[in-house]
Parts: C-alpha cells; structure tokens; sequence
C-alpha cells in the first residue's frame, strides 16, 4: 500500500458515512414529491426546461428498460447489491496501486450512494419515483442523477489510466490486465485475513 494514496474519504466509516448520506438525501427527496407533489401536477421552475413532477416508475428497473418480470427485477436488484459490496475493495485496491484520484473516488461514491438508493426503494414504496424534469426527457431522481455523474467520472478514470497505457502492445495491455486481477485477488484475501 502506498500511504500517500490513501485519501481519507476512503476509510470505511467516511466512505459509508458519505454513501448512506447520499442515499438518504435521495430517499428524502422522493418522500417530499410523494408528500407535496400530486400525481400528474408538474411544478415549473423553467418553463419547458426544468420542473418538478410526481412520476411513479412501476416497471421495475427504469424507464430505459422495458417492463421485466419479476426474477428479472430480482437480478437487477443483485447486481446493485454487488456494486455496493464490490465499489469499496476495489476503490481502494486502485487507489493504492495507482495513486489517490477525485475521479475514481468520486465514481465509487456516487455509484454506491445510488445503488443504495435504488435498493431503498421498495421498502419505503411500490415503485421507485422519479421526479426531476429536464426539457422533454423521462423524469428521473437523484439516485439516477448521481448514477450518471458516477458513471461520467468512472469514464474519466478510465481515460486517465487507459492514456497512461498509451504506449503498451495489446498483448502487454493484457498482461497488465492478469496482473492487476492477481493482485487485487490477493489484496482482497489480505484485507479479509485481517
């Protein structure tokens, strides 16, 4: 482990402190719309451009995504759960081998904090609510809004890390991708033997 990789967002009670706070920010705000927002009473901040709206999403997963069954809600929702065990060891694991990056830290986040919001939502209701508007697009929510950002950063990691390996062969770039999955297999054993 290099020491001056480790930022101190990453210590776990920060870490879990920062992504449970975003998916209660995200929870709250869906508790507010339900409370104070009819269905189909959309509140204009912009007209035409940026609103408010009540919008109960009961097709399971999102929008995007067209109405699935309920094994198949079910893998969703485990894959979510992956993403909230898997984001941390590997945040770390990179951070340590690579050197501290807002990117990389600001990605796993913003993923789990979503990820916790989206698990969230079947035990508070039905359906998950979206409730933010921007021109004509579908409404959507905080957890989704920080799944984009996350998802943006992740992208810009993985640019960074991909121009330092700018100047490798593939079958060097594969090597590197072997060796990286052996170590962080190791990482992982070490972190749980202690």
């Amino acid at each position: 482990m290099h020491p001056k990789s480790y930022h101190p967002l990453l210590r776990p009670p920060w870490f879990l402190a920062c992504a449970a706070l975003l998916a209660a920010l995200d929870q709250a705000a869906k508790a507010l719309v339900r409370a104070r927002i009819a269905p189909g009473d959309p509140v204009e901040l912009v007209s035409g451009v940026i609103g408010f709206v009540h919008a109960t999403n009961l097709r399971g997963v999102s929008w995007w995504v067209p109405e699935v069954s309920w094994w198949g809600a079910l893998l969703v929702e485990l894959a979510l759960a992956v993403v909230l065990l898997g984001a941390y060891p590997l945040l770390r694991f990179h951070t340590d081998t690579h050197r501290a990056s807002p990117w990389a830290l600001g990605a796993a986040l913003l993923l789990t904090g979503a990820a916790a919001g989206h698990l969230l939502d079947p035990v508070f209701t039905t359906g998950t609510t979206d409730w933010i508007r921007v021109l004509r697009l579908p409404a959507f929510n905080l957890a989704d809004l920080y799944a984009y950002i996350g998802l943006g950063s992740l992208a810009v990691e993985l640019w960074w890390v991909h121009t330092r390996a700018a100047g490798l062969t593939l079958r060097e770039r594969i090597a590197r991708a072997r060796h990286s999955r052996r170590e962080f297999v190791r990482y992982v054993r070490r972190g749980l033997r202690r």
